[in-house]
């Protein structure tokens, strides 16, 4: 909520790591070991957040018509933490994607675990510092300029924007990627404030990421470019998900890079299970980003997808023979009712169609049907447009960029 702590790795997550089998997850009780510290225990909805973590410094906004308001005046505050709508039903999406007995429902996949997984290499505490890094002077503070341009967002403000952006072009590799959950024999793993690591060897020389989902599993997310993601099944979408075992070495690996790649804390069902050998750990290992996995090159490349999410979430609303005959567009009705933060379009580039497709059986996405010299030339050919209608000003409306 505005103004309290606010959770950057959802609390009923953390609790999926508890030794408890009773109560709501958030409540029940991990083991933490924090950077620099021993290990203690807390209910899962004590651990994972910060104060006004999403709060803006500059609490102004604007109403159609009228000058700016004072948030502060008005009983409300600006926050972004109102936009994880998905966490409302994230016990469910998990608990539906760890079990290797059924199949994965494409609307649960579609509106609860795309955004969840793509949210989390933004909405953690490591964001702020990498995005603000990016190109001093711009996102983040420069040697010889550490304050923002009076009268524009604060630092703070700034990675927020950047924050909002960069999830929604997330979405779309993450739904090209190909999902495979690893089943253990043993409740060996843990997880840590960022919900992710890195994870090699699942293909040669290929990077994926790996999303713990409970002692005995975890979703490792490899990049593909092109991939049918919804299949058509008995009257409704189901999601294909790869699923294989894993054994307890491969687990314990696994335990040993989620300790590195913690942010500040590591979260586990026992003591020991989170414990290091040193009483002064700290996490090991850099940034983890989606920067070199799930994307390669620039991120303008992806402005392309930037609204195939939106015609996801449209589609699985639909059967498969509507979206057949044409029933493909974005629906924005639908799409409001599992989606709230705000939506990226530029307006210095054309709105591309996309690149989902759809086949006899299914719905896929293809992300090298468009790239970044198709985008290059629509902003040459935008720029070209506005100075034959604007001379004498050559600056066209620009959109906030996250890269």
């Amino acid at each position: 909520m505005a103004g309290e702590d606010q959770h950057y790795i959802p609390a009923a997550y953390i609790g999926r790591f508890s030794a408890d089998r009773e109560g709501r997850h958030r409540d029940r009780v991990v083991w933490v070991q924090r950077a620099e510290g021993r290990p203690y225990q807390a209910a899962a909805r004590y651990v994972g957040k910060r104060p006004k973590q999403y709060d803006h410094d500059r609490q102004l906004f604007w109403r159609p018509g009228t000058k700016a308001v004072d948030a502060a005046g008005s009983g409300s505050t600006l926050t972004l933490d109102t936009i994880w709508r998905y966490e409302s039903r994230l016990t469910s999406a998990l608990n539906a994607l760890e079990d290797p007995t059924g199949l994965l429902d494409g609307c649960l996949w579609a509106q609860v675990l795309v955004p969840f997984v793509s949210s989390l290499f933004v909405r953690g505490p490591d964001f702020a510092t990498e995005f603000q890094a990016r190109i001093p002077g711009a996102t983040g503070p420069a040697p010889d300029s550490p304050e923002p341009v009076p009268g524009s967002l604060s630092w703070r403000d700034n990675s927020l924007a950047g924050m909002a952006i960069e999830w929604q072009r997330l979405l779309a590799p993450v739904m090209a990627a190909q999902w495979t959950v690893f089943h253990g024999p043993s409740p060996i793993l843990t997880t840590n404030d960022l919900g992710r690591c890195l994870m090699f060897g699942l293909k040669p020389d290929v990077i994926s990421y790996a999303v713990p989902l409970s002692p005995r599993s975890v979703l490792a997310l490899t990049r593909r470019a092109c991939r049918e993601m919804l299949e058509w099944r008995e009257d409704r979408w189901i999601a294909p998900i790869s699923r294989r075992s894993a054994p307890d070495w491969g687990l314990e690996e696994g335990r040993r890079a989620i300790r590195a790649f913690a942010y500040h804390e590591v979260y586990g069902p026992t003591e020991e299970s989170v414990r290091d050998a040193s009483e002064d750990w700290r996490p090991s290992r850099p940034y983890v980003g989606p920067w070199g996995g799930l994307i390669t090159g620039p991120g303008r490349g992806l402005l392309p997808y930037l609204e195939d999410y939106f015609r996801l979430l449209t589609i699985v609303d639909r059967t498969h023979a509507r979206v057949i005959a044409g029933g493909d567009g974005i629906d924005w009705g639908i799409v409001a009712r599992s989606w709230s933060a705000p939506v990226q379009i530029p307006l210095n580039v054309g709105r591309f169609p996309g690149g989902l497709f759809v086949t006899d059986r299914g719905v896929g996405i293809n992300l090298e049907r468009f790239g970044v010299a198709d985008v290059e030339r629509e902003i040459e050919d935008k720029q070209a447009a506005y100075e034959a209608t604007h001379p004498g000003n050559d600056t066209p409306p620009q959109t906030p960029s996250a890269s």
